[in-house]
């Protein structure tokens, strides 16, 4: 995972905000950060534009129970 999306995570966490912007974060399916399920409990929209999944997204994000927007 890399730092900028390190970061994000951990600001999110802190402020408990909606929507988290993933974009151009440099992710795959294979470095996807579990750290993201910690954020079900508030997490409604996730920017992930611009990052390299494959199918393997679909199944790490049914955990995120109250997501309502995915870009």
């Amino acid at each position: 995972m890399s730092e900028l999306a390190r970061r994000r995570i951990a600001e999110n966490k802190k402020t408990k905000e909606p929507f988290l912007n993933l974009r151009n974060c440099g992710l795959t399916d294979e470095n996807f950060p579990e750290e993201i399920k910690e954020l079900a409990g508030h997490l409604e929209r996730l920017d992930l534009g611009n990052n390299l999944f494959g199918d393997g997204i679909r199944n790490i994000l049914t955990d995120l129970s109250l997501l309502k927007e995915l870009q």
